[in-house]
């Protein structure tokens, strides 16, 4: 998610004087403190990672590496390290393909969301979102099938999701979401970011259905085609039909959005902009 091929962070400050006064010249930035660990490059932008969380770190993405490699063989990882950044404060986690950087924020770290990032290295981002969103979702999937606390298929798997906005009307047209150009991600949310989501959500449940539907032959084809009748060898209004009829198969009876999201019934901003998107507002 949220894939940057050429993103730089720096932190400064400033501290402005009074009316007339003037300002301070900017406090230096820190260098993060780089570790080497269980062969990857760990950089705690924070200064303050304790060595169990360092160890950890490189633990869990050395498990994910191995699961994605082992579940993605036609995408074999470059022989160079990949860095971790711990940043700090908030944000939306993001990858460098080309600099094999995996970017996590201190404040909502999510190691379980390695996979979904490595995957992202592995192919190196190369086609459009629709595609490489849901390869990292489906993974993600695979490799946790009982996770639910994972973006975007948060409170409940993507097929369920998709049996929702079918219900509600507001499924983006399969046409519309494989030909997204961008996604707006917005950590606090916009209509933009929760389209994203959505876009997401069925990125990694049309995913998974031609999975099962076609194959991984036929999934390989399409991704490296980027052309879904070339691929699927059907028109997309039917493809779109057989996906969405069995999303609602699978999941007759899917959560609402606010019960998948936050079962005690308080949204945070982002998640409101996404239920209000799922009820197709």
């Amino acid at each position: 998610m949220a894939v940057h091929r050429a993103l730089r962070h720096v932190w400064t400050a400033a501290l402005v004087g009074s009316a007339g006064a003037c300002s301070s010249p900017p406090e230096p930035t820190l260098d993060p403190l780089v570790y080497e660990v269980g062969g990857f490059r760990i950089e705690d932008g924070t200064r303050a990672a304790s060595a169990d969380l360092i160890d950890s770190i490189a633990a869990v993405l050395g498990a994910a590496v191995a699961d994605v490699t082992t579940f993605l063989p036609e995408f074999p990882l470059p022989d160079d390290t990949i860095t971790f950044q711990l940043l700090p404060g908030t944000g939306i986690p993001f990858v460098s393909p080309s600099t094999l950087v995996i970017s996590q924020w201190q404040n909502g770290l999510v190691l379980e969301y390695l996979p979904h990032q490595v995957v992202h290295l592995a192919t190196g981002y190369r086609q459009r979102p629709f595609l490489e969103e849901g390869i990292a979702v489906y993974a993600s999937e695979v490799l946790d099938p009982s996770s639910t606390i994972l973006y975007p298929h948060y409170g409940q798997l993507p097929h369920a999701w998709v049996s929702l906005f079918e219900q509600q009307g507001s499924t983006i047209p399969l046409a519309t979401a494989f030909g997204a150009a961008a996604l707006g991600y917005d950590y606090l949310g916009s209509t933009a970011d929760a389209s994203a989501w959505q876009v997401t959500v069925e990125g990694g449940s049309f995913t998974r259905w031609v999975f099962d539907a076609y194959g991984r032959d036929a999934w390989l084809r399409l991704y490296d085609l980027d052309d879904l009748t070339g691929a699927l060898g059907a028109d997309v209004a039917d493809l779109e039909g057989l996906w969405l009829g069995t999303a609602r198969l699978a999941y007759p009876n899917p959560l609402s959005c606010e019960e998948a999201l936050n079962p005690e019934g308080v949204l945070t901003g982002r998640e409101a902009f996404w239920c209000a998107r799922a009820r197709g507002e």
